[in-house]
């Protein structure tokens, strides 16, 4: 028998070699755990810190036993699970959508999948002055034609129910449309076609044909959705005047906002919340491994055949879609503009309604500049390295098998259960206590490190696809004639990946701009972005200035929607992982 060492291949050499291999995925893997894992550490050990500010740490279990004793946390808890109730309804009205864009070919499909794209990168935080111009329960517009009519009226938007609705219509059904297209669009249409050949009403094929199909996808829409749900924090800190206090989200940053602050209860509160979302977290990140093995099986591209339903049909739903999308998006849309033209936000009986006297003193204003600034200071600063970063990760774990494979994909989505305000404290004890960082205390890095944490599941999920996608012979060449790993990454992969690099980038400035729950707490002093802002102005009730700035975040939001929803296009399949930040 031949022998390693008759071969060529001294067993030392084969030795340090496997050492290697085996040292350098055990550090990767190391490098992972970090992002996914540093913070729920923070948040265990600081929940046990009964010391006071600025003290050395003092171990008890005084937080735990304040907050397992509130009687509040239960009813935290409670109303933060019936809130989620607009993740069935949304399921629903975003696989219509899905099903009229994909399956049916509506007319004005292409603008309808477009407007679910503008939605998802649209700013909350300055649509929910639209929502409160319209159905504010005094000055709303659509409860004031109401009561013209004699009746009482009907809308309150500060409100559980408002809340709901406000959630439902620009982040729940966007995200679940965006994530079920791809899903409706990889089917086999044959069984369809056969079913409607042979007579079967539309209705009855989307029950027993349909629907049975792309149940996975639906199931796993439904958990990414009610994930994000029970992590929502800016619209009910801003609307929620009556259950604000009795959200998770709220109540934790009411905790850390309070004076003196009770970061030891705060720490205890979420870390509950954690293992709730974590666990959601673990089983979401199974299905989409489990969802993706079985995907191999399905008629990819075949969803774009010609629709094989009657035009009648066709052109009534394109109707009813365009007037659901219309109402939900494009009209707060049109009332957050509006409202910046307002003299006083939402009184229309005065003699002079109209004046641009608002952009004037916003745009005029020293601290616009310096809030445009510290928006693309912060967005570019966060996107350009997270872009390569997410690529350079992507292509680590394609090098990955078997176990540290399955390791890898779970540390990478672990941190999709984070909810931003509680990865926000998580970074600022982290700034605040290891002296390592505290030197980073009081600059963006901790912002940007906070982003980048919580966009890596989104922002790796899109390279991994893209990279599954690509031809690999130039890299196999490559690495052949005797190039490094880096060196081929760089000079081959890289260039072939630039679209998805730059979606990526997209994906991770929108996110930044945007962004509040996760840098309201960690922003220096002086630092404030335009979301952040308007934020604050939400919040005083100066929704005059407020309506400015929203706008014009919303204008950069639809620039970078537009080349999102075109590279997305060029992509293909790599959308299905764009709708999963929310």
């Amino acid at each position: 028998m031949q022998t390693t060492e008759s071969a060529g291949f001294p067993a030392s050499r084969v030795s340090r070699a496997v050492r290697g291999i085996l040292g350098w995925r055990s550090a990767f893997l190391v490098l992972l755990a970090v992002p996914a894992l540093g913070p729920v550490g923070v948040i265990l050990a600081q929940s046990f810190d009964t010391s006071g500010l600025g003290e050395p740490f003092r171990f008890g279990v005084g937080a735990w036993r304040a907050v397992l004793g509130a009687p509040e946390t239960l009813s935290t808890f409670t109303t933060s699970l019936l809130l989620t109730v607009r993740v069935p309804a949304g399921l629903a009205i975003g696989f219509a959508i899905a099903w009229a864009v994909v399956r049916l070919r509506v007319p004005g499909h292409q603008v309808f999948e477009y407007l679910c794209w503008f939605a998802y990168f649209l700013p909350t935080v300055p649509m929910v002055s639209g929502w409160v111009l319209l159905m504010d329960r005094d000055f709303g517009l659509l409860n004031a034609a109401v009561a013209g009519l004699g009746l009482p009226a009907p809308f309150d938007i500060r409100s559980p129910g408002g809340i709901v609705w406000v959630h439902l219509s620009l982040q729940t059904v966007p995200l679940l449309t965006i994530l079920m297209i791809p899903a409706l669009r990889l089917l086999d249409r044959t069984p369809e076609d056969a079913a409607l050949v042979a007579g079967a009403r539309p209705a009855r094929v989307l029950g027993r044909v349909v629907l049975p199909l792309v149940a996975p996808a639906i199931l796993l829409a439904g958990l990414a959705s009610w994930i994000k749900a029970l992590e929502a924090f800016e619209v009910e800190q801003l609307l929620g005047e009556r259950v604000a206090s009795f959200v998770v989200s709220t109540r934790i940053y009411g905790m850390v906002s309070s004076e003196p602050p009770r970061m030891a209860e705060a720490m205890a509160l979420s870390m509950i919340f954690l293992l709730l979302l974590l666990g959601l977290g673990l089983l979401y990140s199974r299905a989409l491994r489990w969802r993706g093995q079985g995907a191999a099986n399905r008629g990819e591209g075949s969803g774009g055949a010609r629709p094989s339903y009657g035009t009648l049909l066709r052109r009534s739903v394109s109707v009813a879609v365009g007037l659901y999308l219309a109402i939900t998006i494009l009209l707060p849309f049109g009332m957050l503009v509006m409202g910046s033209f307002m003299k006083l936000f939402g009184f229309f009986a005065l003699d002079q309604v109209w004046t641009t006297s608002n952009w004037s003193r916003v745009l005029g204003s020293a601290s616009f500049g310096a809030s445009l600034r510290a928006t693309l200071t912060l967005g570019l600063a966060t996107a350009l390295p997270g872009a390569l970063l997410f690529g350079l990760i992507a292509a680590g774990m394609a090098r990955l098998r078997g176990p540290q494979a399955a390791a890898a994909s779970v540390l990478v989505w672990l941190p999709w259960a984070f909810p931003g305000i509680i990865l926000g404290v998580a970074i600022l004890e982290v700034s605040l206590t290891f002296p390592g960082m505290r030197m980073l205390h009081g600059t963006i890095a901790p912002l940007i490190l906070g982003l980048l944490i919580r966009d890596l599941p989104i922002g790796v999920h899109v390279m991994r696809n893209a990279l599954a996608e690509t031809d690999s012979t130039m890299a196999d060449a490559a690495r052949i004639s005797g190039a490094g790993w880096l060196r081929t990454f760089l000079r081959i992969s890289l260039p072939l990946q630039m679209p998805a690099l730059t979606l990526v980038f997209l994906i991770l400035f929108a996110g930044a701009i945007r962004d509040v729950g996760t840098i309201l707490l960690v922003a220096p002093p002086g630092f404030q972005t335009l979301s952040l802002q308007t934020f604050n102005y939400i919040s005083n009730s100066q929704f005059e200035m407020a309506t400015v700035l929203g706008t014009i975040v919303a204008l950069l939001a639809l620039a970078v929607s537009v080349l999102a929803h075109l590279l997305g296009r060029r992509l293909g399949s790599v959308r299905s992982a764009v709708g999963t930040r929310a």
